[in-house]
């Protein structure tokens, strides 16, 4: 949770005002979820604010993680501190905000459009107060999108202001104190050089409460002049509480002069592939048993080619070096050019534990493979597959097993089965470790329907017991 400090100024009309200072968010990041309604709330410049009359009903989820465990690089982002995402309509929004001692900043997303600002455009400094008031610009910042022409280029304008402060009822009864209102009008200048532009202006309005890293409630208005004539949007999102957050790094890295993976077997995998930098291959399963040792297969086309394998046995998401079952194997030591075929004993530890996790397996070129499987070295390849250890009979799972079936599922229910009985709590997470699914379940059929095809980690809790697996929807 991040932690927002309010510090009390007595001011000359004995009235106290609220500074927002800069949030510490959690190193491994935090799901905030919300419900969101699709209309824009009345907004008064005093509290207190009570939108216990609204019913808004669309849950959604916030993710926020620091940029180096992401997928994207420090590099190409330098004034980013944090990756977020969310879901507008149907759109993934990939967003990179900053959070420094100076302020809170906006630097770019990949999602709708793709940007990256040069210099960050402030939206907040810190700390920000009540009647504080700031202004920032940025201009011709080369974006694209899938349906835009070549070199278009955006103008990003942004006024905020401090209004008032508060207590706000929410739609669910529950009420926060020193709440700060403020209000935040961004003008976005969208066109090529020469042309018409497309102008399209956003007022947003946040609630910031203390103790939480974002809004406690924000609602929008925007609209589009000039060259586009979009349909005005309105909408609004309340808080309702947050949850863990799981991710799955994925490093991506040269491998354009035949690094890395061509082929890869062990036991049902037989995986030919190209040069991906990251290839996310969690849809094929090796089955493989405790003790056991099994012959790897694994083709490069470049050589010095060092490999290590892991495989995340306590289902984290996290791979450490007691999970290593392979550790920098050099593959065609002093060669370059061509394809080198090695075949390599992978043994299963004894006390591995049954079901289905997590295995990476990452080249690294002239070097050793770090010991963090989320670091980007220069050339290389990596890639991740799914491991099933053991036979899971129905009738001999403990307490923290269990069983997803079938197993890819092409259809709208999949059965989860546990040795004991009782009310399953039922999270499902997606890939980039956002909650979609979160239910309470007493027979063993759960309902998939609303869920796109994908890869999902299914957590199930039951008697303070927790088990986590892989779920592939066709």
């Amino acid at each position: 949770m991040r932690n927002f400090t309010f510090i009390f100024l007595l001011i000359s009309s004995g009235i106290f005002s609220q500074t927002i200072q800069m949030p510490t968010i959690p190193a491994e990041g935090v799901n905030y979820e919300t419900v969101t309604l699709n209309a824009a709330v009345s907004v008064s410049a005093e509290g207190p604010w009570d939108f216990s009359a609204l019913n808004p009903t669309s849950e959604s989820v916030i993710s926020m993680h620091p940029i180096e465990n992401s997928q994207y690089s420090t590099s190409e982002y330098p004034n980013t501190t944090h990756v977020k995402y969310f879901m507008s309509g149907d759109q993934e929004v990939v967003q990179f905000p900053g959070f420094t001692e100076n302020g809170y900043s906006y630097n770019g997303e990949n999602s709708i459009i793709i940007n990256n600002y040069s210099t960050p455009l402030t939206i907040m400094p810190y700390p920000f107060s009540v009647g504080d008031s700031h202004s920032d610009a940025i201009y011709q910042v080369e974006f694209t999108c899938p349906i835009c022409p070549p070199y278009m280029f955006r103008d990003h304008e942004i006024t905020t202001e401090a209004l008032g402060s508060g207590s706000v009822i929410m739609p669910d009864g529950s009420v926060y104190d020193n709440v700060v209102l403020v209000e935040h009008v961004a003008i976005f200048t969208d066109a090529q050089t020469g042309s018409s532009p497309c102008i399209t202006t956003r007022t947003s309005h946040f609630w910031w409460a203390p103790d939480l890293g974002i809004p406690l409630v924000e609602t929008f208005t925007q609209d589009s002049t000039g060259a586009c004539s979009f349909d005005s949007v309105q909408f609004s999102r309340f808080y309702t509480g947050q949850s863990d957050f799981f991710y799955i790094c994925q490093p991506s890295m040269d491998c354009s002069f035949g690094d890395g993976f061509q082929q890869f077997s062990l036991a049902e995998i037989d995986n030919s592939s190209g040069c991906e930098g990251y290839g996310d291959f969690t849809d094929q399963v090796a089955n493989l048993d405790p003790g056991v040792t099994y012959d790897l297969t694994v083709t490069t086309g470049y050589g010095d080619q060092n490999l290590t394998v892991w495989i995340d046995f306590n289902d984290d998401f996290t791979f450490t070096n007691d999970e290593k079952v392979i550790t920098n194997y050099l593959i065609a030591p002093g060669n370059f050019n061509g394809t080198f075929t090695e075949t390599i004993d992978f043994v299963v530890p004894s006390d591995a534990p049954e079901g289905e996790h997590l295995m990476r397996a990452k080249t690294n070129w002239d070097a050793v493979v770090p010991d963090d499987a989320c670091e980007v070295t220069d050339f290389g390849e990596t890639e991740d597959y799914t491991v099933n250890i053991g036979t899971l009979g129905l009738n001999n799972l403990n307490s923290l097993e269990m069983s997803v079936y079938p197993n890819p599922v092409d259809g709208n229910y999949v059965t989860i089965q546990t040795p004991n009985n009782g009310a399953k709590e039922i999270e499902v997470f997606d890939i980039l470790g956002k909650r979609v699914l979160n239910t309470n379940l007493i027979s063993d059929s759960l309902d998939i329907s609303e869920l796109n095809p994908g890869v999902y980690m299914v957590k199930v809790t039951i008697e303070n017991q927790s088990k986590v697996s892989k779920l592939i929807i066709k």
